[in-house]
């Protein structure tokens, strides 16, 4: 899954015109060739997971969503070709998602401050908000420098 720009527009139409497409190689380091459309305009950071039932889990930004409901935050699907289908999540800009050996689903999110929430099942959604992480005064300005497009990691 990767964030794109539909339409052949530049990354300044980032905002409005990225698109989640889903895209296959034979080898990871080889060319991808786009297969369809997972999430349309807007929809952008994808941070897909496979989760622990064997179906797969798409976090990202913006409201895409083909199936009637609201997301701007995860989707699932039981195989990467689709459908996806919206999950009760939270607003969070740049999800960043784990899931920890327990089985717990923890997700980073730049909402002001690097926000750490966790969920049991995160297919009902139930977030709560765990703690926040404090970044050095160096890291104050420009404010990208924080917590921009971010990976959590165990």
């Amino acid at each position: 899954m990767a964030g794109v720009m539909a339409d052949g527009l530049g990354l300044d139409s980032w905002g409005h015109a990225s698109q989640i497409d889903h895209a296959v190689a034979s080898d990871p380091m080889g060319v991808f060739r786009k297969v369809d459309v997972a999430l349309p305009k807007w929809a952008h950071n994808a941070s897909p997971l496979r989760a622990p039932n064997g179906s797969y889990l798409l976090f990202h930004i913006g409201d895409a969503d083909k199936t009637g409901g609201d997301s701007g935050f995860l989707h699932h699907s039981e195989s990467p070709e689709g459908p996806w289908y919206a999950l009760p999540g939270l607003g969070c800009n740049n999800p960043a998602p784990v899931i920890h050996s327990n089985g717990t689903y923890f997700c980073g999110c730049n909402d002001g401050g690097f926000k750490i929430y966790r969920s049991d099942d995160a297919f009902k959604g139930n977030w709560e908000y765990v703690t926040t992480m404090d970044f050095p005064e160096s890291w104050k300005s420009p404010s990208e420098l924080r917590n921009e497009d971010v990976c959590l990691c165990f």
